[in-house]
């Protein structure tokens, strides 16, 4: 179920959706500056963008999102329903390549479909290698994306902000969003939680088996367009916890995924994003 990109003709939900506004009005501004942008309203949410840095001391910026309670938004891949975010880094200067992370989602139930995203606040990191590094980056960003309680409501921010790589009030901040990214692993590998195997089932689904995971994990499998895979309720083995994956959606006469499918395994003990090739007979290498 995908939501329209406009707010459909009801009036369910505005009043909600008005009294959020106003919550999110209250909240104290960000300082305006070199460290974070202003924030901006948009929908029943607010967004800015901080600076920071990594271990290394590379300028990374951190967009921030605020949600207003009851309120969700979406991940790169929205699950059932809603429509994830879009980006343009398009009016920065100094800025030679900027790659936006997404930290780990939740399963979120949505009017009975489930949606992947998040709730009250989110912060996705930036990535940015500036032209010249002895120069600040300014940093401009064209946000887009779609704020859903009864209704879902299209939310725009236009936020600026100058990255130099040195320490700032919301460097705390940016660190956090940069370690709630999944890490990237293979399948089997080290780790904790770890994707430790996949195992074939009928029509074109299959098992994945995780370490580190228990109670409270959730598995995302993302597909090449056209293909959709559906994960089932996990169930303990031992150590490990096992989920079960179906193929509800294929183009009309595939037989072999064109690409690699994303898996995403997000647990107590942390988050990690496998990319698994499978051949026509649903095997990994």
């Amino acid at each position: 179920m995908a939501h329209p990109p406009s707010p459909p003709p009801r009036r369910a939900g505005a009043v909600p959706a008005l009294v959020a506004l106003l919550a999110l009005a209250a909240l104290p501004g960000a300082a305006r500056g070199a460290e974070a942008s202003g924030r901006a309203a948009a929908a029943p949410s607010q967004a800015r963008l901080l600076a920071g840095r990594d271990a290394q001391g590379h300028p990374v910026a951190g967009l921030e999102i605020r949600l207003a309670p009851g309120f969700i938004t979406y991940w790169r891949d929205p699950g059932d329903a809603g429509v994830p975010p879009t980006f343009s880094f398009t009016g920065s200067t100094n800025l030679r390549s900027a790659t936006l992370l997404y930290p780990a989602p939740r399963r979120l139930d949505e009017a009975g479909a489930v949606a992947f995203g998040y709730t009250g606040a989110v912060t996705f990191p930036v990535l940015v290698t500036p032209v010249d590094p002895k120069q600040p980056v300014a940093l401009a960003v064209a946000f887009d994306y779609a704020v859903c309680h009864d209704i879902c409501l299209p939310a725009h921010a236009d936020l600026r902000v100058s990255l130099d790589g040195k320490p700032s009030e919301a460097a705390d901040a940016v660190a956090a969003a940069l370690a709630s990214v999944p890490r990237p692993s293979a399948l089997g590998g080290p780790g904790t939680p770890a994707v430790a195997g996949l195992v074939p089932g009928a029509d074109g689904g299959f098992s994945v088996t995780a370490t580190g995971a228990g109670a409270g994990s959730a598995l995302f499998v993302e597909a090449p367009e056209g293909w959709a895979y559906e994960v089932g309720t996990a169930r303990q083995a031992g150590a490990e916890t096992v989920f079960p994956v179906k193929r509800v959606e294929r183009p009309a006469g595939a037989d072999r995924l064109p690409g690699p499918l994303t898996v995403t395994l997000v647990a107590p003990s942390g988050a990690v994003e496998v990319p698994v090739t499978l051949d026509a007979a649903g095997n990994a290498p």
